[in-house]
Parts: structure tokens; C-alpha cells; sequence
């Protein structure tokens, strides 16, 4: 069988809210064996994003400029 793709795009930066550290491992442990998981941290990618590429997208925002300066 093959593995689906997934593309987590995400900060690895501590976030404003919600860290990604503790859940990228969370996601890590889920998807492991099952998935192949994608990493990255540039949101443009999403602009050139291959569709038939991936099965799945992952998106973990947590910055300003990207959830409209929700406070």
C-alpha cells in the first residue's frame, strides 16, 4: 500500500497562541507508518502548490499577518 502525502505548513516558531512544537509531534506520532508528512514553513508554498501532489493539507497559522491580527 502506498502512503498518502500530507503538507503540514506551519510556523516552527513559537507562536502568538498556540506553539506548533508539541503539536507537530502529536502529528508526527499520529500520521507516523501511515503517511508521509511534508514540512514547511513558507506559506507561499500554498500559492504553487501541486494538488495531485498531496492528498492532504495540513495548515497551522498562528501569526497576525495570517488570521487578521485576531487578538
Amino acid at each position: 500500500m502506498d502512503k498518502k502525502n500530507i503538507l503540514r505548513i506551519g510556523d516552527d516558531n513559537a507562536g502568538a497562541w498556540h506553539p506548533l512544537g508539541p503539536v507537530a509531534k502529536e502529528l508526527e506520532k499520529i500520521l507516523d507508518g501511515e503517511f508521509r508528512l511534508t514540512l514547511t514553513n513558507d506559506y507561499e508554498n500554498l500559492s504553487i502548490l501541486d494538488t495531485h501532489q498531496y492528498d492532504a493539507c495540513i495548515s497551522y497559522a498562528d501569526r497576525k499577518s495570517l488570521t487578521g491580527g485576531i487578538q
